[in-house]
């Protein structure tokens, strides 16, 4: 069958669908992957094929942009009650779909992937729930469509609880932001709008499943495996020096889209200093230019994580489910120093919840807090255990090779049906 590849615009989103896109190309099947002109490089590095729609978006100045930074904290996973009033929960669909979704993938974007998908006629279209011109490009040739979640699947459940507050407002005072743009969007190629084009058909979960959350839906689950591009593995990084190894990350989302402005990154690695150990320090230029270096820090731009990480004894990171993912399949003792964004802190809570780290809030993480949780990490061995433990329970989720009859199953029972 033929299978088109939604991706959200920033390389650790398209990097997370590569197992699944080379489990279907090793089982015969043909894939494409969307993308704007300026991210081909990140698809064709991992030997797929590039499908460049709409303009150069360049994503990660637009992460910077006052629009976007003054509605990041509308936080999708806020679960308070006292929180989840209607201005709140509609703030959040207005932002998401006013400074995100609108931009990501606007007019001209649609329009060039919805011309692909007619000429090329998909069968399946799997697309990050950030990007939805899958699901209309789907709707609009009649291919069954699934989600690709990158983390918890936060967007369901708000959305869910949208709809609940939306159903108890009176007629004059209810508006539904998303609904409304796609509403447009999908009038546009004669189609309507339903909630499917938000859940998708199905979903494919690579997170574990005990942080699952409760939705009435349909889930694929599949074993995370890591892609972190092309590289090229210095002689250090399997030649340890004798010293513990700690690793210091703040993924590629934390450089790229928000540059990692909100970390005190000097502080972190001054609170290492003091510590017999080796730290590797993954930033980029920019971050470089302003840090001073310890004698026991070494900085690296870039190193494939799935590499380094099962050579260190612990990682300190931010919360991005694909590092935690990476780290758990190391069975690297982990400590999250997570941003309330998405579900950096929900993972947080899992990793030391499960005994196999530590978490602390960004917004008043101290310098005694890094160096002591590192410490503990290294010195007490119930940490490690754990970490193993994790590790094991990940392994036995299938592969991506293992669910794809079950993604051949589903397709013949969704196609078609959608754009009716």
């Amino acid at each position: 069958m033929r299978v088109l590849f939604t991706p959200y615009s920033a390389r650790s989103h398209v990097y997370n669908l590569v197992s699944v896109a080379w489990a279907l190309r090793s089982a015969g099947h043909d894939v494409r992957v969307s993308c704007h002109p300026d991210e081909v490089e990140w698809v064709t590095s991992a030997g797929l094929t590039a499908v460049p729609v709409g303009r150069e978006l360049d994503i990660a100045a637009l992460m910077r942009t006052p629009e976007v930074l003054a509605g990041i904290r509308h936080d999708i996973a806020e679960a308070r009650p006292e929180k989840l009033t209607w201005e709140y929960v509609h703030g959040v669909w207005e932002w998401y779909t006013s400074a995100l979704f609108h931009t990501i993938t606007d007019d001209a974007t649609m329009d060039d992937l919805v011309g692909f998908a007619r000429s090329w006629r998909p069968d399946l279209v799997i697309w990050d729930p950030l990007n939805f011109s899958g699901p209309v490009a789907a709707r609009v040739t009649g291919a069954a469509h699934a989600r690709m979640l990158f983390g918890l699947d936060f967007g369901v459940r708000m959305r869910r609880i949208f709809l609940e507050l939306y159903q108890a407002r009176p007629d004059g005072e209810r508006s539904d932001p998303l609904a409304e743009w796609l509403s447009g969007v999908l009038e546009r190629y004669g189609r309507g709008f339903d909630e499917e084009i938000v859940t998708g058909q199905w979903t494919i979960d690579p997170m574990p499943s005990r942080l699952r959350l409760p939705e009435d839906l349909t889930y694929v689950p599949v074993r995370y495996v890591p892609f972190n591009g092309p590289a090229t593995l210095p002689e250090w990084v399997y030649k340890s020096d004798g010293r513990p190894r700690v690793c210091f990350t703040l993924g590629l989302s934390g450089r790229e889209l928000f540059g990692g402005d909100g970390v005190e990154i000097a502080d972190m690695l001054t609170a290492l200093a003091d510590l017999d150990v080796e730290v590797i320090a993954t930033l980029d230029r920019r971050q470089l230019e302003s840090v001073p270096v310890p004698d026991n820090v070494r900085l690296i731009d870039f190193v494939p994580l799935q590499a380094l990480l099962p050579t260190c004894s612990a990682v300190v990171h931010h919360g991005g489910a694909t590092t935690c993912g990476t780290a758990v399949l190391a069975g690297v003792p982990q400590l999250v120093v997570y941003t309330k964004v998405w579900d950096k802190a929900a993972v947080a809570y899992d990793v030391a919840d499960r005994g196999a780290g530590l978490a602390v809030d960004v917004d008043v993480v101290t310098v005694d807090d890094v160096r002591d949780g590192v410490r503990r990490l290294l010195s007490e061995p119930s940490f490690r255990q754990n970490a193993d433990r994790i590790r094991r329970d990940a392994l036995a989720a299938p592969g991506p090779a293992e669910i794809v009859p079950s993604l051949v199953e589903l397709t013949a029972r969704h196609i078609r049906t959608s754009g009716k």
